[in-house]
């Protein structure tokens, strides 16, 4: 992430073990939303699974309607 600069506007969603948040990258002024995982709800080795399958299927999809994993 230290190739990125943004700032969190608002949450968008929440869920059991992570925040979504609207956020701005400042250099470009695009928005982005920014998944913010709490690793403390992460209490066994399924919940790493099941968060080490989500990142991975993201990094596999490019299509203009689902949102591009940066980093």
């Amino acid at each position: 992430m230290e190739n990125y600069s943004f700032s969190l506007k608002a949450v968008i969603g929440k869920g059991s073990s992570a925040t979504v948040y609207l956020g701005k990258n400042e250099p470009t002024n695009s928005l982005v939303a920014i998944k913010v995982i709490d690793l403390w709800s992460v209490k066994n080795d399924y919940g790493w699974k099941l968060i080490s399958s989500e990142i991975s299927i993201m990094k596999s999809l490019n299509n203009d309607n689902i949102v591009k994993l940066l980093d």
